[in-house]
């Protein structure tokens, strides 16, 4: 997981290897796939029933993975017998590993995904103030706060990971970006008429960083950019010490702001969420029908609208691919895959993992396949269908009805 500690730091990891396996620890599958686009990214199988991992494997295909290592062989083949059998296990996993490599599967492998201009803040100088910071009340016993327990105690990584699942439910697909990046430009380089930028308890931020971000907001081409944040961006500069001058811009004005979500853009501050956001966590897992921080977000964001959506309280994700003129559509259950360091996935997840009806809405009638069942469903603005929770949902939409055919041949 990114940690202070240990040389986890996940950009500069990201721009070193070649490959990595990840555990799905405090956003770090989605925080390596942000940065390492194009590398292969593997993860290790420990499910041992075919529900289970049929929903991790699509999951993880949905997100880039190019394979996976099965744990481990004496689970998977009886030594003992004379035929080498395979156990209960590797026969519950047989038909999931037959899917990944499937016709299907290889149209999602080959198509490019598509992201929406919200980025959320990758800060290891804030990683590592936090760690001081939540370090505080351990007195003598903070040499004991290893990754172990940061995994399920960190504040900064339920934080991150909130804001992440907000955008998710609301029907986007956010991606990271680091503080390098920010400081190269790449927010300035994105084409977009709006962008969104999550600052989720990013105590440090380097001057450079932050002149970047005030300048990115108050640009001359009347882009509506919109910074999200909670806690009091930039109090600390990049090397963890404590500013003793504001001389951040715009962010500068509010640091004195630690217990509200901010919503600003070039004209200052656009709204104000009091409450604290790690309960988004728990509350989404529970039967409720609605969140006031989902809603609050929803209500700032007017110049930037999902290209699909669906009712934020499914909570479902979306992906999106570009594949030969037609959009390859996924929608999945929005489970919390957050990993312990025993590497035994947590549960929670229970009122997710029920069927639902789902109705998906498109900007524009689009000509709609489903690639599952192999059925042409018509030209609309709807899609209407039943959400499976161990396996997505999967569609191809476009303008041209023979290009969207041309996809099942």
């Amino acid at each position: 997981m990114p940690n202070a500690f240990g040389g986890s730091d996940l950009w500069r990891l990201s721009q070193a290897l070649d490959w990595v396996e990840p555990y799905d620890i405090g956003c770090a599958r989605e925080i390596f796939g942000s940065f390492m686009r194009g590398k292969p990214i593997l993860t290790t199988l420990f499910e041992k029933d075919t529900d289970h991992a049929r929903r991790r494997l699509w999951h993880l295909l949905l997100q880039g993975d190019r394979g996976c290592i099965v744990w481990w062989s004496e689970e998977c083949i009886d030594w003992q017998t004379e035929e080498y059998r395979l156990t209960p296990k590797a026969r519950a996993l047989a038909p999931v590993l037959a899917e990944m490599t499937s016709p299907l599967a290889r149209l999602f492998l080959r198509a490019k995904p598509v992201y929406d201009p919200i980025f959320i803040h990758y800060s290891q100088p804030s990683i590592q103030v936090d760690w001081l910071l939540e370090s505080t009340v351990d007195g003598s016993t903070w040499p004991r706060r290893f990754s172990s327990f940061e995994a399920d105690h960190n504040q900064h990584a339920k934080v991150r990971d909130a804001w992440l699942k907000a955008f998710q439910d609301l029907s986007f697909s956010p991606q990271f970006v680091s503080s390098e990046q920010i400081e190269r430009d790449t927010l300035r380089g994105t084409e977009n008429a709006c962008q969104i930028l999550v600052l989720p308890n990013s105590w440090a931020l380097s001057t450079a960083e932050a002149g970047k971000i005030s300048w990115w907001l108050g640009s001359d081409d009347f882009r509506p950019n919109l910074v999200f944040f909670d806690g009091t961006p930039g109090v600390f500069d990049e090397h963890g010490r404590l500013r003793s001058e504001k001389g951040l811009g715009l962010l500068g004005a509010l640091t004195n702001e630690t217990t509200a979500c901010i919503a600003l853009n070039h004209g200052g501050v656009q709204g104000k969420w009091h409450g604290d956001v790690t309960v988004y966590l728990a509350d989404r897992l529970q039967p409720k029908q609605a969140s006031d921080f989902t809603s609050w977000i929803q209500s700032r964001m007017s110049d930037l609208k999902p290209e699909i959506s669906v009712p934020v309280e499914a909570r479902v994700r979306i992906y999106r691919f570009q594949a030969r003129g037609a959009v390859l559509l996924a929608f999945e259950r929005n489970i919390d895959y957050q990993m312990s360091q025993d590497l035994k996935q947590a549960g929670g997840n229970e009122v997710l993992e029920k069927p639902i009806q789902l109705h998906a809405s498109l900007r524009a009638p689009q000509h709609t396949y489903d690639l599952i069942h192999k059925k042409y469903l018509g030209l609309s603005k709807k899609i209407q269908f039943t959400l499976d929770p161990w396996q997505p949902s999967l569609f191809a939409v476009g303008n041209d009805q023979n290009a969207v055919e041309s996809l099942l041949r």
